[in-house]
């Protein structure tokens, strides 16, 4: 009878484990219930409710729970930064990831969430704290020195802003993204040669490259030479004719030909 009853109980057990593993949900909640304590188990049910529209408060907890019980977890303040990121709420995004590279300074994916964050905010001194960070720590990345460019931009630093920006070209010297990023800033920043001069070498590097052609047109419109700045245009308008605004800027250039259409 108690080898009976000891088999029924081992059955029940491992029928109890099979349904626990069934759904990585049903996983995480055995986990949380039969170790509450366990700051993993309610990082991995709170990161799949984060994911469930209806749960999301229930997820929220679960994650603040998992940094109670972990006050140094690093994936916990990351990922719960992220979710805040995505829905518009950076400024308690970044009291999240600031937690998580206080957690692990050296963490590129911190940093990074960090660095983006700011510059979503527009607190362009925090954005260029984390980005100086990242391109001391990982100065391959050509990304990081593009982004550390946005926040000197921002902080009015303009020739440190298109240093960086020059940094990246020396890491990807045939990246066409990069000489249009380059010339975006420098545009903005009043430098229409330079600006004209990268969007040139974006376009001779990739000759669709609507977004790169697109402000060509328009930083030659502004230098009122209109013809060359026509004709980049209508290349865009070749190549995707719904490029927004490209109606209105044909328009103020050959307003006897092209009329803007309104939205």
């Amino acid at each position: 009878a108690a080898a009976a009853a000891a088999a029924v109980w081992m059955g029940w057990r491992t029928w109890r484990r099979n349904h626990d593993w069934v759904h990585r949900e049903y996983f995480y909640a055995a986990m949380v219930r039969d170790s509450p304590g366990n700051p993993k188990a309610h990082y991995g049910l709170g990161n799949l409710l984060l994911n469930d529209p209806k749960r999301v408060d229930l997820g929220v907890r679960h994650m603040l729970e998992a940094t109670r019980l972990r006050p140094s977890y690093f994936d916990a303040y990351n990922d719960l930064g992220a979710f805040y990121n995505r829905r518009g709420d950076h400024a308690r995004a970044a009291q999240l990831f600031d937690l998580a590279v206080a957690a692990k300074p050296e963490h590129i994916h911190g940093l990074t969430n960090q660095g983006l964050n700011y510059l979503a905010m527009g607190d362009h001194e925090q954005a260029f704290f984390a980005f100086d960070k990242l391109v001391d720590f990982f100065p391959d990345r050509d990304d990081f020195f593009t982004n550390l460019g946005q926040a000197l931009q921002g902080l009015g630093m303009v020739e440190d802003a298109l240093d960086a920006h020059a940094a990246a070209l020396l890491l990807q010297p045939l990246a066409p993204r990069l000489y249009f990023q380059y010339g975006l800033a420098a545009g903005q920043m009043g430098r229409p040669e330079t600006a004209e001069k990268m969007l040139r070498i974006a376009v001779r590097l990739a000759p669709y490259y609507v977004e790169a052609l697109f402000n060509l047109g328009v930083s030659l419109a502004q230098q009122e030479r209109l013809e060359e700045a026509l004709a980049y245009l209508l290349r865009v308008r070749r190549y995707r004719p719904d490029y927004p605004s490209l109606n209105q800027h044909l328009a103020r250039i050959r307003p006897d030909i092209f009329e803007p259409i309104e939205l």
